[in-house]
Formats: C-alpha cells, structure tokens, sequence
C-alpha cells in the first residue's frame, strides 16, 4: 500500500512539472512575437495581494496576467474589439485561473481616473479602487 501511495505522489509531482513546462512554453513563443508589437494600453489593479491583474492592449491583441503571492495564477491572450466604452474579449490561450474570466469589461470613469470593469461583476462600483482596473500613463507602463 505505501508502494502505491509513493508512486502516485511522484506521478502527480511528474504531471504537474510536465503541464508547466508545456503550458510555459506556449506563452515563449506568443510572447516573442508580442515583444515586437508596441503595446497601446495598459491597465493593472488588485488588492496588492492574491488578486493582481495586468491587461496589456497591443494592436488588435491582449495579454492578461493574474499574479498574487504565490506567483502568477493565470494568463489569457488573444483578440479584442472594443466599441466606445465596452471590450470584449476573444482569447486564443487561457491558464489557470484566467480560464473562461473576463469575456467583456467597460470603460468607467470616477474622480478624473478611468477604471476597466468585469460586466458580469454587479457590484464592481462598489469597490471600484480594487475591482476596477486603472490605465496607465506612458511614463507609469514597466516592461
């Protein structure tokens, strides 16, 4: 029984090791390209903690990051189309956390600052400093 029980531990260990290696090296080769694209818009948020989120807009593609303490939940990429204040969003690779998330976010305005919010979230107003996304200026954009 021990016997068993130390197989499946190393095999759970091997799968885990193999489905980041694989799902890391998706994003090498997307990032390679998307490192030769300017990117046009950059919105971050979060509560500093287990909920950082990073939107990069460049052309017509996207790039999220989901990252917390633990390191990085999630990544999405792919399209978008925005029309006035609504994005919608057309992922072609989704990771972890970012799987099915985000579909659509809209343009609000509070205060003289932007925010970009989840449609589906009813209550995003309400917390707005944590749950909106802020746009970053030229000077604030880190690579």
């Amino acid at each position: 029984m021990e016997n068993r029980i130390i197989v499946f531990v190393i095999s759970s260990l091997v799968a885990i090791i193999v489905s980041s290696v694989l799902i890391g090296s998706t994003f090498v080769a997307l990032d390679s390209v998307q490192q030769q694209e300017r990117f046009t818009e950059v919105w971050v948020g979060g509560d500093g903690l287990g909920v950082n989120l990073k939107i990069e807009f460049f052309g017509k593609k996207y790039r999220t990051t989901w990252d917390g303490c633990l390191g990085e939940y999630g990544r999405a990429e792919g399209e978008f189309v925005k029309t006035e204040d609504h994005i919608r969003f057309n992922p072609k690779t989704e990771a972890g956390m970012m799987k099915d998330r985000f579909r659509a976010m809209r343009v609000v305005r509070k205060e003289g600052q932007e925010y970009l919010i989840d449609v589906d979230d009813e209550n995003a107003l309400d917390y707005l400093e944590i749950s909106g996304l802020k746009k970053l200026n030229e000077s604030e954009r880190v690579r």
